[in-house]
């Protein structure tokens, strides 16, 4: 028999005992002297928590120190009820970890496992797990990854003029930068002055999930003068874009669609 499995028969059998006394006339129930087992009562975290990492405008390149900041603390709550109170242990990547070893940008907080990281660099990263324990046994938290959340530029390409015939249809596929999570990809029309960009709005033209934009037929009204359709990654944690693979349509009629 587990761990877990004698706490909670323990805490079954504290239980009954209980409900026994209620019903008898001549007890008088101390609820605090009841033993039961850890149970969680904080809300659940997220399977993934990021964090992003201040770079002074240092590019992809750079070795970071480190004295590398993070912008944003980030807490791993853990909060557990039960009687006697339960104390708390962490691990990290499946091995023991101590925060009052790395107070200087870990806070636990007073009365519970809750953890507050700042000041979060590289190293920081990794599977957090809480274990809350008492006399009646232990509960132990599902396990809680920390990582860095990051994106990088679109390889540098000049925008391409693409020939398409009226009335064909035309898909363009996006190679997007790699980003941690998954960049989320749409398409916008970029001016060539800086800060100029809109949405594209026609009922021909449309994208999905994996950056492929579809032309269903191509029209006159496609030709953008002075703007070019241009693939954009969101990295949604770190609310940060990146633009690249950029083209414009040439609109023939009476000729064979081809490529400059």
């Amino acid at each position: 028999m587990t761990a877990q499995s004698v706490a909670l028969l323990l805490g079954l059998t504290a239980l009954i005992n209980a409900v026994s006394a209620l019903n008898s006339p001549s007890s008088h129930i101390q609820w605090d002297t009841i033993e039961t087992p850890p149970y969680f009562v904080h809300e659940p975290n997220p399977p993934a928590i990021y964090f992003k990492i201040e770079k002074g405008g240092l590019d992809d390149n750079t070795i970071l120190d480190k004295d590398t900041v993070n912008l944003l603390e980030q807490t791993i709550k853990c909060k557990a009820g039960g009687n006697p109170r339960p104390t708390y242990r962490w691990k990290k990547n499946g091995k023991l970890f101590d925060p009052k070893a790395f107070s200087t940008k870990v806070t636990q907080m007073p009365g519970e496992g809750t953890l507050i990281f700042t000041k979060l660099q590289e190293a920081d990263a990794g599977v957090y797990q809480c274990e809350a324990s008492n006399s009646n046994g232990t509960a132990i938290d599902r396990p809680i990854t920390l990582e860095e959340a990051w994106i990088r530029h679109f390889v540098t390409e000049e925008p391409e003029i693409v020939k398409v015939e009226l009335g064909d249809s035309y898909e363009r596929n996006c190679t997007p930068p790699t980003s941690n999570p998954k960049a989320r990809l749409y398409w916008i029309l970029m001016g060539k002055e800086q800060g100029q960009f809109e949405s594209i709005v026609s009922d021909h033209i449309s994208s999905n999930d994996a950056g492929t934009l579809f032309f269903h037929y191509v029209n006159f009204t496609d030709l953008k003068e002075n703007r070019y359709y241009t693939c954009t990654a969101e990295n949604v944690q770190l609310k940060d874009y990146k633009f690249g693979n950029q083209f414009a349509l040439e609109v023939q009629t009476g000729k064979r669609r081809s490529r400059e």
